[in-house]
């Protein structure tokens, strides 16, 4: 009975050693696991966040559902008229700035105008380049006009270069913009103008009330992880 007692205690003892060895890690850390990115394309029918903001002569005549979106120099039965486009999209589904990795606008060119430019094609011009910059005050639909249009900055505006294309589809980098307008809370849109606001020149797109081309209507798409 003592040795067996010996015994007993002999495997105890060899237990508890074995169950207080330290567990030696793996050396190897876990590959981290990718992140898929969030692609929203902000693309609504009918936005009544956009609108062409126009001055015929010295009178307004802002017009909200047009079937284009004109930026544009040109006469109106001898009087010289302007046209500058806006359009807001909705970031609310963007969680944060941090997190945008890319923001691209697109912007398509009104295949057959029926209402601005020369009412054969969309580009025209000697120079009609455009410019896209980042509204910095509150405006409303209805309610703006040319004399209380909102204002603007050039701060990382985007340069458009001339074209000589009857039609251009456009692709813009807009990602510093709308990183500024959710920084700072100011999500005001864009506004489009010719750099040179010459008479006859212009650049027409295809607006979100367009019943003929309801595809080609502009769209914000933002990626974020």
């Amino acid at each position: 009975m003592k040795n067996f007692s010996i015994f007993f205690s002999a495997i105890i003892a060899l237990t508890l050693t074995a169950c207080s060895k330290p567990v030696e890690e793996d050396p190897t850390p876990d590959p981290p696991v990718p992140v898929t990115p969030t692609t929203v394309t902000i693309s609504p029918l009918r936005s009544t966040s956009e609108m062409n903001i126009i001055k015929i002569g010295n009178t307004d005549d802002t017009r909200y559902n047009n079937p284009d979106i004109a930026v544009e120099a040109w006469t109106q039965s001898g009087n010289p008229y302007t046209v500058r486009g806006v359009v807001k999209f909705d970031l609310a589904a963007i969680p944060s700035a941090e997190r945008v990795q890319s923001a691209k606008l697109r912007l398509y060119s009104y295949p057959s105008p029926t209402l601005n430019g020369n009412l054969l094609v969309a580009n025209f011009g000697m120079d009609n380049s455009l410019l896209v910059q980042r509204i910095t005050t509150i405006w409303g639909n209805p309610g703006v006009n040319w004399f209380n249009q909102p204002s603007t900055t050039t701060a990382g505006q985007i340069v458009v270069p001339h074209t000589s294309s009857s039609v251009l589809d456009l692709e813009l980098d807009v990602t510093a913009l709308v990183k500024t307008m959710m920084t700072e809370n100011a999500n005001y849109g864009f506004m489009l103008r010719l750099q040179n606001e010459n008479i006859y020149t212009s650049r027409i797109f295809v607006s979100s009330h367009s019943p003929v081309y309801p595809d080609k209507r502009p769209a914000l798409e933002v990626v974020y992880k």
